[in-house]
């Protein structure tokens, strides 16, 4: 059970991240100018922060990397159990 609620959270703050991200593009899309200036820089810049954002929810709910076991090591952890 605990690996399907970290899965419902991570989806509903993807869902929240994806409605944030499209309210700002299509804000973005209304307002900036196509040639640039501060506008669009100012859009930029809540794009990144979005993206980074989006970086930091993803590596929360990332599983860490499996270690190689030896076989000695394995053995040492069956003995530990006994």
């Amino acid at each position: 059970m605990k690996h399907l609620k970290s899965f419902e959270s991570y989806s509903d703050e993807m869902k929240d991240w994806q409605e944030r991200y499209d309210q700002v593009t299509m804000d973005m899309e209304e307002e900036a100018q196509p040639e640039g200036g501060e506008v669009s820089n100012e859009y930029g810049q809540m794009l990144q922060d979005l993206e980074d954002e989006k970086d930091q929810i993803m590596n929360k709910y990332k599983k860490p990397p499996r270690r190689e076991m030896t076989y000695a090591d394995a053995m040492a952890i069956k003995n530990k159990k006994r």
